[in-house]
């Protein structure tokens, strides 16, 4: 006789099961037919189980042949024959022991080998009843003998819970349910509305709406009478949010997406109008001689209620009357359930359904434990995160599964020369320690190439930001220095917003061309937004061509996160940087909360491999960030640990020695108090969040700003004007053209252009062509560093001495030769030179010609200019345009007053600044 082997899941000795079964409301007929069709066992089971529901259901006028039914669907009775509670509640527990059985056979196993792996067993409301036959049977026999005795049970809880819901006016009447699935709504939110609800309906006692099943945070079932179910689905559905976007709004001012759906049951399940029917039940388990002492039991079987007390703890008192009253009134607390389930050292929890809406919820909140949830069953088509019967028949056991704290907790690691160091998924990619600095405009831009050094030299990552690089020129030479200064080995690591698109085009052909030569460019991230999935494969396809294969998004929202996996799958060549900030962050900043979109998407990320995984906003602290790199932030929230793989900082460097941040921003910084947890961000939008405000940025988008005057005018101009609708907006803008002069001359970094040199603030048309050059040299140029701000604004200079030389000039032979190198080294000295040759200038007012053009040279020809030349309806670009590198070159202000710069930095950041440089 040739042996037969268990499989190894079965025989290996650190395995340990919990068993599990579902409830009500599932649906189970096909289900049974394929298990009997597949199984003798089941065939015999299935028969005996019909014979005594003959015998039982006869003489109540009922007929139940679940044998019979399986035969086809040409025998089965109409739907809601099968989903009433005395059809239904054998049915279901004839259901799952057919797949106990089924999986007995199957693996070729006993009852009595698989009860030497179960540590503890669970049913979901009714299923409660099938864990506790497998923990009193000590054979298969038994199990077999058992089993047809509890299907009489089962069928006569389902008549008198049936005919006590009847009595009492809360069975299913003309198919509306007395139960209903609410989706959406955590437990005390609902019962809130429930209890305006019972009030509007004036229902007391036990007629009114109930909290019957707690299936998740936010899954519920509510029981009562389908009428008033009804009114509050009403009541529901006024609550909730469309199906649109509400990304635009703070995550504390949205309306929930809230779903109700009935079930498809006679009875109102867990609800204390049955409570009456728990003596007749009663009475029953006597006849049929089912009592059951707790100290009979050989594993652990959970309560369902909120107590998930171990029946095994009842010792000699029988079990069976709290177990009927878990069925009958009880609520249930799955989570509590399972939470208990996990305590008892398991490898694999197996779900006998029927179907898998048990499965699923355990396998949601064990997931990040590294227990597998498997569904055994021959009706199940298995999947990654549900396996079924091929994971169990397996001839090799290698699947125990890892907690998240396992997997990408960090370690510590010493180096060779003694030093400790943390080691995580983040460290073995890129032998760097965990922690990234963003790129910023302007503190990681242009003039950021000290700090990016002092970064990358430290053993970290650090962005260049590319929107502060506005030409070819300023590309190139930002990254040819930070190339000469950094050691061989280290790299460089790009941030470029997709969304300025013609920007994006020229230095991202170009970055890719300085890959292909040699230039150390690492990695590449696509900030402001994810891409379509078109474009998101063209820019991946691109850049792994060019041999950077380190990609970063900046994800602002759940769906955008689930988009950058979609990418991260598609690409697993790639390493997939997933940015995750919130709204509490500097900068440009999402509306969401920090915690909640990373507990819902956690357990996705962790399924892509190619995915490193860095959060920040606020973070300040080794104390503060460690507990993110262990997971242990997510304990508050209920759950298993989730290691992040590194912080992200970004405004936190602004005040480091290395930045090039104006001395008195940075004292700016260290005056404002910022706020020590993220309970009050969202302070940014109204008023002010330790000192950090919100306005629209040139994109449009959320920004935080430090909240000095310069950016309490620009949330002003935001709602005053910059809201309207265009056609409005400019006869606003103009109604107002003095007021809005005046503002930005007392509060903004930008000045209004208009000024003689005797000091009179006018328009254009009445400066004279001198005016306009004394103008335009004073607010671009530096005698302090005799300096241009920016090489394009010298070249505009020369361009308005040129235009000047051809107005002013007689004949050819009369023009003043004026190379660009004077009007580069000696601004003043050229306009001087202009002045002796055509003294006219000093007198002559600009022709409108030449009004024109000088507002032409100040809408192209390279970086913004830092003033407002004229107020129109293009206001909201003169004013928002390249507003960020007055922060680091107060020469360009006037007064090189702080107050007036615009300062990016986080609420939560800015708390931990307190000291510069």
């Amino acid at each position: 006789m040739v042996a037969i082997t268990p499989p190894a899941i079965l025989a290996h000795p650190s395995t340990a099961f919990a068993v599990q079964f579902s409830g009500q409301a599932t649906e189970y007929i096909d289900e049974l037919s394929l298990l009997v069709e597949s199984y003798d066992s089941v065939r015999s089971f299935v028969e005996d189980a019909q014979t005594a529901l003959f015998e039982e259901a006869t003489p109540l006028g009922l007929t139940i042949r679940p044998f019979l039914w399986t035969q086809g669907r040409a025998f089965q009775p109409p739907k809601d024959i099968l989903t009433s509670a005395p059809v239904s509640y054998p049915l279901i527990f004839i259901s799952q022991v057919a797949n106990y059985l089924g999986f007995l056979e199957a693996a070729k196993t006993t009852h009595e080998n698989v009860l030497q792996k179960i540590r503890v067993g669970a049913g979901h409301s009714q299923g409660i009843v099938a864990a506790l036959l497998l923990a009193t049977a000590t054979t298969q026999d038994e199990l077999f003998s058992l089993a047809v005795k509890f299907v009489r049970y089962m069928f006569l809880h389902g008549v008198r819970a049936q005919v006590t819901a009847s009595n009492n006016n809360l069975a299913n009447n003309n198919n509306l349910s007395p139960m209903l699935l609410v989706r959406g709504l955590d437990e005390v939110a609902l019962r809130n509305v429930l209890d305006t609800t019972n009030s509007k309906l004036q229902l007391d006692g036990p007629h009114t709406l109930q909290v019957s099943l707690i299936n998740s945070v936010d899954s519920i079932v509510v029981t009562g009478a389908a009428t008033s179910l009804a009114v509050l689905q009403t009541t529901l559905s006024q609550l909730s949010r469309s199906l649109e976007s509400q990304a635009h709004l703070p995550f504390s001012q949205r309306k929930p997406l809230i779903t109700s759906a009935s079930l498809a049951v006679s009875c109102p399940f867990h609800n204390a109008i049955l409570a009456p029917a728990q003596v007749a039940i009663e009475a029953d388990l006597a006849r049929l001689g089912l009592i059951f002492p707790g100290d009979a039991l050989q594993f652990a079987v959970l309560g369902t209620n909120g107590d998930a007390v171990n029946l095994q703890t009842y010792d000699r008192q029988d079990v069976m009357p709290a177990v009927v009253r878990m069925q009958l009134c009880d609520v249930v607390r799955w989570p509590v359930t399972v939470k208990a389930m996990n305590t008892m050292g398991l490898t694999h929890v197996l779900d006998f359904g029927p179907s898998v809406d048990s499965a699923s919820l355990t396998q949601k909140q064990l997931e990040g434990f590294g227990v597998v949830v498997v569904v055994p069953s021959t009706f199940h088509q298995p999947t990654d995160m549900l396996p079924g019967l091929d994971y169990i028949m397996t001839s090799q056991y290698n699947y125990v599964g890892s907690s998240w704290e396992d997997k990408f907790g960090p370690r510590i690691h010493h180096t060779s020369d003694g030093v400790a160091q943390l080691a995580n998924k983040y460290t073995a990619r890129f032998g760097r320690q965990p922690f990234w600095v963003g790129g910023m405009n302007p503190t990681t831009s242009l003039r950021g190439i000290p700090l990016l050094t002092a970064i990358t030299e430290s053993g970290y990552i650090g962005e260049l930001a590319g929107d502060g690089l506005h030409t070819e020129a300023d590309l190139d030479r930002a990254v040819s220095d930070l190339a000469s200064r950094i050691s061989p080995g280290r790299g460089i690591f790009f941030n470029l917003a997709y969304f300025r698109r013609e920007r994006w085009a020229t230095h991202f052909a170009r970055i890719k061309k300085m890959r292909q030569r040699g230039i150390p460019v690492q990695g590449f991230t696509i900030s402001a937004g994810v891409p379509s999935p078109d474009v998101s494969k063209s820019i991946l396809t691109d850049l792994l061509a060019a041999q950077i294969y380190v990609v970063g998004f900046k994800p602002g929202t759940i769906d955008a996160i689930l988009a950058v996996l979609d990418i991260a799958k598609k690409f697993p060549q790639a390493t997939i940087v997933l940015q995750w900030t919130g709204g509490r962050a500097g900068g440009h900043h999402s509306c969401e909360d920090f915690h909640m979109p990373l507990l819902a998407t956690y357990a996705a990320i962790r399924r892509v491999s190619n995915v490193i995984l860095v959060v920040g906003s606020g973070f300040g602290s080794a104390e503060q960030a460690y507990p993110y790199l262990t997971g242990d932030w997510s304990l508050a929230f209920d759950q298993p640990k989730m290691p992040c793989d590194a912080i992200l900082i970004a405004s936190r460097v602004m005040a480091a020695i290395e930045a090039a941040t104006a001395d008195a921003v940075k004292d700016l910084l260290v005056q404002m108090p910022g706020i020590p947890d993220d309970s009050d961000w969202e302070d940014c939008y109204e008023t002010s969040a330790g000192g950090v405000v919100t306005i629209k940025s040139e994109l449009g988008y959320d920004i935080h700003k430090i909240g000095n005057r310069g950016a309490i005018c620009w949330r002003d101009f935001d709602r005053k004007y910059f809201s309207l609708p265009p056609h409005v907006q400019e006869a606003a803008i103009l109604a107002d053209k003095d007021a809005i002069i005046a503002r930005v001359n007392a509060d903004f970094q930008r000045p209004y252009f208009g000024r003689t040199l005797a000091g009179n603030v006018v328009d254009l048309d009445f400066m004279t062509y001198l005016d306009v050059l004394s103008r335009m040299v004073s607010l671009m140029y530096t005698a302090k560093s005799k300096s241009w701000f920016h090489p394009t604004y010298m070249t505009r200079v020369m361009a308005f001495v040129q235009r000047t030389d051809e107005r002013f000039a007689s004949t050819s032979a009369d023009h003043v030769c004026v190379l660009e190198s004077q009007v580069n080294t000696d601004p003043w000295a050229v306009v001087a030179s202009l002045e002796a040759t055509y003294p006219d200038i000093a007198r002559v007012l600009l022709c409108g010609e030449d009004i024109d053009f000088f507002i032409h040279l100040c809408k192209v020809g390279g970086k913004p200019v830092n003033f407002i030349p004229v107020i129109d309806k293009d206001l909201i670009v003169w004013f928002k345009k390249d507003s960020l590198w007055c922060s680091e070159v107060l020469e360009a202000v006037p007064d090189e007053d702080a107050g007036r710069v615009m300062i990016l930095h986080g609420p939560m950041a800015l708390h931990h600044v307190k000291t510069k440089n």
